[in-house]
């Protein structure tokens, strides 16, 4: 293969996509908007629910498979929500699966517990604040559908868990 894309670039012939001949030139092409400085790392942003508005907060893991990346970010957003009081410290995320543009999250019964003791605004807060982060840094993701202990969740106060959560 090599030889041929040398030769192709002899004859000045085109470049599909990111195809390289080596592997110096693999790492100036490296692809991947949240990349940083080539040393495995990437940057996302987490939306963590403040009051009535979200404040961003970036943070920055070492790179996996996408579904390895998802798990390490919803784990941290919820570290951050056992910061305030507002998840307990049991609530964490058991499993993480995606399919085109839909993510399903299955979370501990801590979680879903927290939730009916954040009430209806907080809670959708928190909810509204993971679709973002998971939205914003994980495209094509645009609807999230959790689980609770592997199971669909019939929970409907004091949010909706049975239909999925989108953000137009």
């Amino acid at each position: 293969a090599n030889y041929f894309f040398n030769w192709a670039d002899k004859k000045g012939g085109p470049r599909v996509g990111n195809v390289v001949g080596s592997g110096t030139e693999a790492s100036r092409v490296v692809s991947g908007a949240n990349v940083s400085n080539g040393s495995g790392n990437v940057k996302y942003d987490l939306f963590i629910p403040e009051g009535k508005t979200f404040t961003e907060r970036e943070i920055e893991i070492k790179k996996g498979m996408v579904e390895e990346d998802i798990e390490k970010v919803v784990s941290v957003y919820i570290d951050g929500l056992k910061e305030t009081q507002m998840l307990d410290n049991s609530s964490r995320v058991l499993n993480v699966f995606r399919s085109g543009d839909w993510l399903y999250l299955d979370m501990t019964g801590a979680f879903g517990t927290s939730l009916k003791t954040l009430g209806k605004d907080k809670a959708s807060m928190v909810i509204t604040g993971l679709v973002r982060t998971m939205r914003d840094n994980f495209p094509p993701i645009k609807k999230v559908k959790f689980y609770i202990d592997g199971k669909e969740s019939g929970e409907k106060a004091p949010v909706d868990l049975t239909k999925p959560w989108e953000i137009s």
